[in-house]
């Protein structure tokens, strides 16, 4: 007959189920419980407010999980079978067991349901939840344990299941907080091990060689590669039931017993003593052994993976410097895998360098320290990935057993400072470009105010009057010129506008032309009635030059270019478009066209398909902020071998246009009167002697200056005379926002008109109402003696910066 085993022990059962439900559910330790609970779950409901709401899984997809995505918290629900306080709980669900550790101090019982949320991790043969929280919502009948032997459970079927085995007792022993049994079965020792109840109570006692059946949790281990043991976790003293009880010695019975029978008893209990002591030290030390194989196991399979996962190249070399092993990475960067590469000459795939480095390591013995190199490694294709090494010895019982190096490729690194390099090339032109713009402006400022001139003063049927307007319509087309040089190096000063759009592409169809070259025809389309845009002007030049540019390197052996504008509809399918009107500008190439590779990198910063020295990878990804600034959008449809096609979409302004830079003006008969005394600061002699001699003309008096402070101490003199200060934004000594301030404090309300031909500084210093008294250059002298006519009489007349 089965009967519990403490039914028969010399002292009373302690606790049980029922009264471990009973005391740990007093209302001082549930109050203890809940508070720690609550401290514990704070974190995870700061990150989110119902961590329980995440998806269930099965059991049998968590090991899939911990290899998938080993941060990912998953869910599981099912039924306890066994909870060790602030350490593990044990739950059994419809697809399998699992365990779980935690730090929660809320009690449950065998039978209660529960959800568990935690990361899924791994052990040597199942997974399990690490970092979990859990809560109890049900209850129910204690889970029935499946009935096996021990031979079963060796395979490893059972793993983390709750389990009835039989087995003879062999030896027990309390260790920390649980008592540990060696139990026997087929030639085969587990262990089994139950908690130390909370009063203290002495371990159970089983006679040796009791044969008992015990419930609990089955824990497969490993022990060395190919060996498992079994552990046992029971989950309270009704867990051990005697089945068949340890056999007694039969004795005959004697009437007298000799003396020499106790001196035999007594050197078999000696000798049984010594085989027992020899016995448990032997099993100790087993045990031991056992437990350090198994940390040595798990050590190895932790570096293992750590080789395994890291992103540097690592390679083993051994005592001869061949190479022993290389990582995954190692293998993905040279095109080898590790077997091809042990039995390759290192030569072939690592430079001189490299192994001369390796070499001196090992002639230096276990006292040489580390190494840092740079080198280069030679890939199964022929390519060479430059990388920065740290090699270091491998010492074993005091002797090298090898050179471990790890290498970082740099070919990353090495393409972004080229990039970077190209593009501090590319600011440079850039800047060139702007002080080369500054001085056209001075030159073509003179030419247009002396051809102006000239045109004036020759009569109308002289052989001169032809000649003059020549040398004026060739500054006109150098002011162009220059102006969209400004706007294509990014000089000109951003302001947003009403603009069309039609305009700016016919203003820059001459260009266009030139940049494409004779050998790609360019036709433009454009529609008769689009509506206007806001944006900055020199922005959307820089969009359409860059996109003109882009098709150019895509023909290069010439094609076909068309530019279009329409009026589109855009509708609410597309998510990344605003609904409503749109005008569209489409450029289209019948070059090489994009794969769908390049298409998604199209417009990152930096990338690229063109040859070294021939592209920044800037162009695209400007266009794309340019637009996306505006309100707009970008769609590329391209296919390899037809061609390509860029339509950028701007929301239609409802806004009239505002009057764009007009052509300067042809001097008229009649030019611009005045009167009043005008301060000219100029530090460009030509400039200057211009601009005094035509304003003199025109009936001002004029007072000028070389730099700012020539210009303050000649205003000092004439305080009360001066009607207009005009002075350049960029001089010497002191420039033209310091001149006005300085001006200004003298004499409060003073009217000053500023003159630059440096878009880029134009504005900075400036106070707010000065910026609208600017005026660029080139310039004719009817605008400036207009301006400053205005000025004087207080009349806005035309506040165009530009000399229109």
């Amino acid at each position: 007959m089965i009967q519990p085993v403490f039914g028969s022990l010399p002292f009373p059962v302690p606790f049980s189920r029922h009264q471990f439900r009973g005391t740990s559910t007093s209302p001082r330790t549930a109050f203890v419980a809940a508070a720690l609970s609550a401290a514990l779950l704070l974190p995870s409901w700061a990150a989110a407010q119902d961590p329980f709401a995440t998806p269930e899984i099965h059991v049998s997809d968590l090991r899939k999980q911990a290899v998938l995505d080993a941060k990912k918290r998953v869910k599981v629900v099912g039924i306890v079978t066994r909870q060790r306080l602030r350490t593990s709980l044990h739950v059994v669900t419809e697809w399998g067991s699992v365990r779980a550790e935690t730090e929660l101090a809320i009690p449950v019982v065998p039978g209660d349901r529960v959800e568990i949320v935690g990361t899924p991790s791994m052990d040597a043969y199942s997974p399990f939840l690490s970092d979990a929280i859990f809560r109890r919502i049900g209850s129910g009948p204690p889970p029935r344990p499946v009935a096996t032997g021990l031979a079963d459970l060796m395979g490893g079927n059972h793993d983390g299941e709750l389990v009835s085995v039989e087995g003879a007792f062999v030896s027990g022993e309390t260790a920390r907080d649980e008592y540990n049994f060696v139990m026997q079965d087929e030639g085969h020792e587990f262990n089994a091990r139950l908690l130390v109840p909370a009063n203290g109570a002495a371990a159970p006692r089983l006679a040796p060689g009791a044969r008992v059946r015990l419930t609990g949790i089955c824990s497969v281990e490993a022990t060395e590669p190919g060996s498992r043991s079994i552990r046992l976790l029971l989950r309270d003293a009704s867990d051990i039931v005697d089945v068949v009880a340890a056999p007694l010695p039969h004795q005959e019975p004697q009437s007298f017993t000799p003396w020499w029978s106790w001196l035999a008893l007594v050197l078999a209990l000696g000798a049984a003593g010594a085989f027992g002591w020899a016995y448990r030290t032997t099993l100790a030390q087993e045990q031991t052994i056992r437990r350090q194989l198994a940390r040595e196991a798990a050590l190895k399979a932790r570096f293992d993976d750590i080789f395994e996962r890291s992103s540097e190249i690592l390679v083993v070399h051994d005592r001869r410097g061949r190479i022993s092993t290389l990582n995954r990475a190692g293998e993905q960067a040279t095109g080898y895998s590790r077997e091809e590469i042990r039995m390759l000459d290192p030569t072939w795939i690592f430079g001189l360098d490299y192994l001369d480095a390796i070499k001196r390591l090992l002639e230096e013995g276990t006292d040489s320290s580390g190494r840092n190199f740079k080198s280069e490694l030679v890939t199964r294709k022929g390519g060479r990935i430059p990388v920065d090494v740290h090699a270091r010895v491998l010492v074993g019982d005091g002797s090298i057993v090898g050179v471990t190096t790890i290498a970082r490729d740099l070919s990353e690194r090495d393409r972004l400072e080229t990039e970077l390099r190209q593009a501090q090339k590319m600011e440079a032109v850039g800047r060139l470009a702007t002080g080369i713009a500054h001085d056209f402006n001075n030159l073509i400022t003179v030419l247009l105010g002396y051809s102006d001139e000239l045109i004036e003063n020759v009569p109308q049927d002289s052989e001169w009057q032809r000649p003059a307007q020549e040398i004026r319509r060739a500054a006109e087309r150098a002011s162009g010129l220059t102006q969209q040089l400004l706007s294509f190096s990014r000089r000109q000063t951003a302001v947003p506008r009403t603009v069309e759009l039609n305009q700016m592409v016919s203003n820059m169809e001459d260009l266009m032309r030139r940049l494409i070259g004779p050998e790609i025809k360019l036709d433009v389309t454009l529609a008769p009635d689009l509506g206007p845009i806001h944006a900055d002007a020199t922005q959307i030049g820089q969009v359409l030059m860059n996109l003109v540019v882009n098709a150019r390197d895509a023909m290069p052996n010439g094609g076909a270019l068309h530019i279009e504008t329409a009026n589109v509809e855009l509708g609410a399918d597309n998510l990344e478009v605003i609904p409503g009107p749109h005008v569209m500008l489409s450029v289209r190439d019948s070059g090489l066209g994009m794969s769908a590779e390049v298409r998604k990198r199209l417009f990152e910063p930096f990338f690229t398909t063109k040859d070294t020295g021939q592209g920044t990878g800037l162009g695209l990804s400007m266009v794309q902020a340019i637009v996306r600034q505006s309100g707009g959008y970008v769609m590329v449809d391209s296919t390899p071998g037809e061609g390509s096609v860029f339509r950028v979409y701007f929301p239609r302004s409802e806004a009239h246009a505002d009057p764009s830079p007009l052509p300067i003006a042809v001097p008229t008969a009649a030019p611009v009167k005045g009167e009043g005394v005008v301060l000219v600061a100029e530090d460009d002699r030509s400039v200057r002697r211009l601009v005094t001699t035509e304003l003199a003309r025109r009936g001002f008096t004029v007072l000028d200056a070389e730099d700012g402070r020539a210009a303050l101490e000649l205003f000092q003199e004439h305080i009360d005379r001066v009607d207009v200060l005009v002075t350049d934004v960029v001089m010497p000594r002191m420039n033209g926002a310091d001149l006005a301030k300085a001006a200004e404090k003298l004499r409060p309300g003073l009217k000053i008109l500023f003159i630059s031909g440096h878009p880029e500084r134009a504005g900075r210093g400036l106070d707010p109402t000065g910026v609208t008294n600017l005026l660029m250059k080139p310039f004719t002298a009817d605008v400036l003696a207009a301006r400053i006519k205005n000025l004087i009489q207080g009349t806005t007349g035309d506040n165009d910066t530009w000399g229109a």
